[in-house]
């Protein structure tokens, strides 16, 4: 699933919003980190939500160490 959300900024930080798709405010948002941007590169924003219900289900996986998964990407 992939929704669309806008940030918005007057260029300081009480003036920004983070907002759905339809212009509605997304609330309890704490912190918006924008990552470098690379030459045709995407745009990347991390974040941060407080107060956030969740419901979670988890399961044991297997999962490679970092270093086999890009041996394996090589």
């Amino acid at each position: 699933m992939s929704e669309q959300i806008r940030i918005v900024s007057d260029g300081i930080s009480l003036g920004t919003r983070v907002l759905n798709a339809d212009g509605t405010p997304i609330p309890g948002v704490a912190h918006i980190e924008l990552l470098p941007i690379k030459p045709f590169g995407i745009v990347e924003a991390r974040i941060t939500f407080l107060s956030v219900e969740l419901d979670m289900v988890a399961a044991p996986t297997a999962m490679e160490s970092n270093e086999q998964a890009e041996d394996t990407q090589a």
